[in-house]
């Protein structure tokens, strides 16, 4: 009895390590390469089912016909249309706009929270790592394409993958979504996973750049031996018959199935599984290996390597039915059956339309089918006999073809949510412009729940991302260098390196508008009014949103971020300083056409009011209006020049004001000023003409007082240098009598010793 093999379906087990009955835990749940080339193959097996639906959207995507060509030729239908409209691929584009909108458009691609207890250090600290973080990001050339070719398996498929290629390495990886592949129920939670595989192609020179320095390469893991051997057995990659229905398409797609010219590659395996003490192990075995090649075991062995799946890879799942990896759905699912009949119905139109545009003829006998015949003279056409001309008005129906697509393209955005729907004329009355702007916000948004799902997902690369760039010990390499520049210009603005490991929780920087720049552009017009409230920093941010949003993020620096708002002069306030000082020291400044007007006038009328306030502290008057009025002057033909631009209006009234301003101080100093000097002039006239008799005593008095001041002096004079005569003739006379009295001791004392002398030659005489 034969049975029938799409009837009983392919089971196999994943066959790990357990515990044994002694109750012992391995330390390594998958040991044995065969085993584990042998579960790549059972896994494989069991995603080929999925991988030929899926090739089927991935072909309605890349282009493919409605209808099967061989089919309609089978048929005899060559003639008919049957191509594709491309729709299906617009609907994609529109759909993943809005995602990478949200990843792209927003000021820095991720927020890095510093946390060290001080908030206001702690802030600084965070702005200045975000800004360096998001410098290193752009700085690798990959990392857009990777996210927006990830964004196309993501609406398109349904799931797509970010990944780790090195267990150092910062820099990710796109791995399409077919080459990632898990066991049949595995869920979506991360934590639940066992096992999953993804199949890589290794170039030779690729993968012998592993094995290039053997020392490192084995005691990174790699199997050197076995590395060469697979690398000696290397072949062009090939589509693996029509199993692999997603490889055939590709292959269709690029125009490769006819002639393959491919270069040699090691079509290989990496294995994640889970150990019993929750870290995860990696694992490279050559894919469809023959009996010879599993002999030669694992190419790569990692166990217990990762302390989480989160360090090997970042899934994304646009829409789950069943909460399981496999059961994952995007848009080619959604739209497949309603675009492959938009494509026929269209085929259809034009099939009918040729008819239309054709001569239909009927023959009036049996014979004259056989002597079909047109003669064509110049314009015009000669119809034979045996044949009467038919109105072709009553074959091929457009209007209804018409109708029916219209009739899906509002199923298709009312299931699905498509996002950009064309905004056609409907029939009737046009839409009001209330109901035409309500359509258009409807039309080019993501809802709330579609961004929070997004950004989420988006979460868990950028902090995996940044905790392997701020380790402090980096690979060699284009993304080791990068990483390295990113901590040194950290610390070089003042953020020590051992706080770039003292972080909260990495978030993708989270932009308004839900992917719409429409929307983005509305909630900021929403909030103007508000922003009147707002500190000046909070003001300064909102402004930059909104030039962001009108223009794009690049502008901010141009409009707001400019050398004046970090408090930096310009070329134009720096002449207009020296301008200022030749003003005060009386020398003569002239106006160029090349002066900007407004800055100059600003500079020139922000010294003045520096000068005015000088005299509070001191300042001498007629210096500072001296200043003023060469400085009032001088800025009135800026303000000429500037009113000049239309576009000046505004400013040049508010200068104008404070030029205003400043001449009355001018006008108020000169009258004070021209006050003191009538003043001073009364008083010394006065003083001139009128000497009273009190004033004359008084000099008098004055005089006497001078005199005998100067008499006592000289007294006291004649008095102290007496003193001192006798001090020093009574300090020399003592000085005499001390001398005297040393001479005379000296003398008794040299007495004494020629008598003890004379005495002591006696006695030895004597003797």
């Amino acid at each position: 009895m034969t049975t029938n093999p799409l009837t009983v379906p392919f089971q196999s087990g994943i066959e790990l390590q357990t515990i044994s009955k002694t109750g012992r835990v391995p330390k390594m749940r998958l040991s044995d390469a065969q085993k584990a080339q042998s579960i790549v193959a059972n896994v494989e097996e069991a995603n080929r089912p999925r991988n030929r639906i899926k090739a089927g959207y991935k072909g309605m995507f890349d282009g493919n016909p409605p209808m099967p060509p061989s089919a309609l030729r089978n048929s005899g239908q060559a003639n008919r249309f049957n191509f594709n409209t491309r729709e299906a691929k617009a609907k994609r584009s529109a759909a993943l706009t809005p995602y990478y909108d949200l990843f792209s458009n927003a000021k820095y691609y991720a927020e890095v929270p510093i946390q060290t207890g001080d908030y206001r250090r702690d802030c600084k600290w965070s702005e200045i790592v975000t800004e360096e973080f998001d410098a290193m990001l752009k700085a690798y050339d990959n990392f857009d394409y990777v996210i927006w070719s990830m964004l196309a398996d993501y609406v398109g498929m349904g799931r797509a993958f970010i990944g780790w290629e090195d267990s150092r390495d910062w820099r990710i990886t796109k791995w399409p979504e077919d080459r990632v592949q898990f066991p049949n129920g595995t869920p979506i939670s991360m934590d639940e996973w066992e096992l999953f595989i993804v199949h890589r192609e290794f170039t030779v020179d690729r993968l012998y750049g592993h094995i290039r320095n053997e020392k490192v390469a084995e005691s990174a893991g790699w199997h050197v031996e076995n590395v060469k051997e697979a690398i000696r057995l290397a072949v062009p990659a090939d589509s693996n018959s029509i199993q692999d229905a997603i490889k055939v398409q590709q292959e269709l797609k690029d125009h490769d199935l006819a002639v393959s010219c491919r270069s040699s590659t090691v079509r290989a395996a990496n294995v994640f599984v889970k150990e019993f003490d929750g870290k995860w192990s990696r694992l490279i075995v050559l894919e469809n290996a023959t009996v010879e090649q599993g002999k030669a075991g694992f190419l790569f062995t990692g166990f217990s390597r990762y302390e989480s799946v989160s360090q090997i890879i970042c899934p994304f799942f646009f829409e789950t039915l069943d909460d399981t990896c496999n059961g994952a759905t995007g848009l080619g699912k959604d739209i497949m059956p309603i675009m492959q009949s938009k494509d026929r119905i269209r085929c259809a139109q034009l099939d009918n339309l040729f008819k239309r545009m054709s001569i239909v003829l009927q023959a009036k006998t049996a014979a004259g089918m056989n002597q079909i015949g047109l003669v064509q003279q110049g314009a015009t056409t000669i119809i034979g006999p045996d044949y009467n001309v038919q109105q072709s008005t009553i074959f091929g129906d457009i209007e209804s073809t018409i109708a029916v697509n219209r009739d899906m393209d509002v199923m298709l955005e009312r299931n699905t949510g498509i996002y950009q729907p064309q905004i056609e004329s409907k029939p009737g009355n046009p839409l009001t412009l209330g109901e035409f702007q309500l359509r258009m916000q409807q039309a080019t948004v993501l809802n709330n729940s579609a961004v929070s799902r997004f950004y989420c997902q988006l979460d868990n690369p950028y902090r995996e991302i940044y905790r392997r760039a701020s380790k402090p010990s980096q690979p060699d390499g284009k993304g080791g260098e990068l990483a390295k520049s990113f901590q040194k210009r950290c610390v070089e603005r003042g953020v020590p390196v051992e706080v770039l490991q003292k972080v909260g929780v990495v978030r993708a920087y989270r932009n308004i508008g839900n992917g719409s720049p429409v929307q983005r552009q509305q909630a900021l017009t929403a909030l103007a009014p508000l922003s009147v409230r707002w500190p000046e920093d909070g003001q300064k941010a909102f402004m930059e949103d909104v030039v962001s949003a009108y223009t794009n993020e690049s502008k901010v620096a141009r409009y707001v971020d400019t050398e004046m708002a970090q408090g930096l002069p310009t070329d134009d306030q720096s002449y207009a300083m020296l301008e200022n000082a030749a003003i005060k020291l009386g020398a003569p400044v002239t106006w160029t056409p090349s002066q900007n007007n407004v800055i100059h006038a600003q500079t020139h009328l922000q010294a003045g009011a520096q000068a005015a306030t000088s005299l509070s502290q001191g300042a001498d008057p007629h210096e500072v209006l001296a200043f003023l009025d060469g400085i009032g002057a001088h800025t009135v033909i800026h303000l000429q020049k500037a009113s000049q631009d239309p576009t000046h209006a505004p400013v040049v009234k508010l200068l104008g004001e404070q030029l205003d301003q400043l001449a009355g101080i001018a006008d108020k100093l000169k009258q004070k000023i021209q006050a003191n000097v009538d003043q001073q002039a009364q008083l010394q006239q006065q003083a001139q003409q009128v000497l009273t008799d009190t004033e004359i005593k008084a000099m008098e008095a004055k005089g006497k007082m001078a005199l005998k001041t100067q008499t006592t002096q000289h007294s006291m004079a004649i008095k102290e240098a007496k003193a001192q005569q006798d001090f020093v003739i009574k300090d020399a006379t003592t000085a005499a009598a001390i001398e005297r009295e040393r001479l005379k001791t000296q003398a008794e004392i040299e007495q004494d010793r020629l008598k003890a002398e004379a005495k002591a030659n006696s006695q030895t005489k004597t003797e």
